[in-house]
């Protein structure tokens, strides 16, 4: 699985990523614990385009190298990913409860 070390735009992730699951949710109802235990419940293929796209900002095509992929295939691929991980029984695992947000 690809590392988020080394990689030119690390302080945008997992920004940018919670932005494409929940869309202009503010970064502090999110847990970043919570977002990472959520991506390992993933197939590893879906969990590695997503930090390949959102930390390491590879295009899809790049992805679809990597992964044995067509770009198509690695665009469906997160597609799915983003789509599962909006799941009530992963976003529960995201999103913190109201009463803790900005602790």
């Amino acid at each position: 699985m690809p590392t988020r070390k080394n990689t030119a735009h690390a302080g945008e992730y997992p920004a940018n990523l919670v932005s494409a699951v929940f869309g202009d949710i503010q970064r502090k109802s999110v847990d970043v614990h919570g977002l990472i235990a959520a991506m390992k419940t993933l197939p590893k293929e879906e969990e590695s385009s997503l930090i390949l796209r959102y930390a390491a900002k590879q295009s899809f095509g790049a992805i679809g190298n990597r992964l044995g992929l067509s770009e198509e295939g690695a665009q469906e691929t997160i597609r799915r990913a983003l789509r599962k991980l909006r799941h009530p029984s992963r976003s529960k695992m995201i999103l913190m409860p109201a009463n803790q947000k900005g602790e």
